[in-house]
């Protein structure tokens, strides 16, 4: 799913406007700012935003929680990207 395809307005992933992860998702799409993402859903709903360009990488689970993405899931998501997987 491309990026700009997230309704950030309507409550796709955060549904209240202060969420206190929505800061930190957004900084994180700052910081970043010009970068090509690349998003994953699990199975089980986690979904995963990854930054090639930095090798940077964040979960989020809506209305739960989110954190970094560590060094495996990240390992993961380069192979995905580059069909090694």
């Amino acid at each position: 799913m491309p990026f700009e395809k997230f309704d950030l307005e309507t409550g796709e992933l955060f549904r209240y406007a202060d969420d206190p992860w929505r800061e930190t998702f957004f900084r994180f799409i700052a910081e970043n700012a010009g970068a090509t993402f690349h998003h994953a859903v699990t199975s089980d709903g986690v979904n995963i935003l990854y930054c090639r360009d930095q090798d940077k990488g964040m979960w989020f689970l809506p209305g739960s929680g989110m954190g970094p993405l560590q060094a495996r899931g990240r390992q993961i998501m380069k192979e995905m990207i580059t069909g090694t997987h």
